[in-house]
Parts: structure tokens; sequence; C-alpha cells
């Protein structure tokens, strides 16, 4: 009866962390200028695309750029990606924006002791 009234009461204190964890909410903007680009050149830029997981939400606001921008999506991979090219360049400097709306979740994991952040460990592949 102990261990059952103890797993319960563990149970409610997962779902009492869980909902009590921290968000961020705000607008990323990914900008930058491809600058000295010589004139009359085929010119080919990739940015890529940030994308929701376990730990964030996104959604995209706007993607804008001095060459019309194309949303794609890799196949080898899975990443995506925007994608634009001109078969004859005409201005040296051009701009690009993209903007995000943006929640992040705070990463708890349950220690026997207390609650506590955890760093988190990419493989080279992530």
């Amino acid at each position: 009866m102990l261990r059952k009234v103890s797993a319960m009461l563990s149970a409610l204190v997962l779902v009492g962390l869980s909902s009590a964890q921290a968000t961020r909410h705000f607008t990323f903007h990914y900008g930058f200028t491809v600058k000295s680009v010589p004139a009359g050149e085929k010119l080919r830029i990739w940015i890529p695309a940030a994308h929701s997981d376990n730990f964030q939400e996104v959604k995209i606001l706007s993607a804008t750029g001095d060459l019309p921008l194309k949303k794609t999506h890799q196949s080898a991979n899975g990443n995506e990606m925007y994608y634009a090219e001109s078969s004859k360049a005409k201005v040296p400097d051009l701009h690009f924006e993209v903007v995000y709306d943006v929640v992040r979740h705070e990463r708890l994991t349950l220690n026997i002791y207390s609650p506590h952040l955890e760093a988190v460990k990419l493989s080279d592949k992530e």
C-alpha cells in the first residue's frame, strides 16, 4: 500500500513540475547581407530554416529578400531551408531576412532530491 501511495505522489509531483516549466516567447529576426556580388555572375543563396521540436515551437512570420525566396526540403537529412538564385546578379549587395515567432520551453529533469536543468548534448548528426 505504501508503494502505491508513494508512486501516486511521485506521479503528482511529475505532473506539477511539468506544468510549472518556464517558457519564453520572443520574435527572432535572422537577417544578413551578401556583399560584393560580382555583376552579371550566377548567384545561389541557401538560408537554414529553424524548426519546432520538443523544446520549442517555431512559426515563420516572414521570409523576404532582394531575390525571391523559395522554401525547400532536403530529402537526405530532412532539413528545411530557403533558396534564392539569380542567373545574373544586378546589384552588389543583397539583403535577406527571416522572422520567427518562437516559444521556448524550459527542460527539466526529475532528480530524487530536487529538479534541475539538464545540459543538452547533441550528436554529430544533430
